[in-house]
């Protein structure tokens, strides 16, 4: 979600199908004002399905420890070089 669109509640609600529409098009979130003041947000759900670090799992199989582990060289991947014991 990258932009945000402010709008008044009386044009949300005069509007609410094509507020939607463009939302579901665009992905950008609706700031609803009242007198001028924030008082709602309206955006698109979150991504469901995905476990975020994880993955998706074949046939709904949790993880189990060996799936959650990293290589030495994943690690200085991800850190930008060796890692060092403790």
């Amino acid at each position: 979600m990258s932009v945000t669109t402010t709008m008044a509640i009386h044009e949300i609600k005069d509007h609410l199908s094509s507020v939607i529409a463009r939302l579901t098009e665009t992905g950008e979130a609706v700031e609803i004002t009242k007198h001028g003041r924030v008082v709602a947000v309206l955006m698109p759900p979150a991504p469901r399905g995905v476990v975020l670090g994880v993955g998706a799992r074949p046939h709904g199989r949790a993880p189990d420890m060996e799936d959650l582990r990293w290589t030495e060289e994943e690690l200085a991947d991800m850190s930008g070089g060796p890692i060092d014991p403790p």
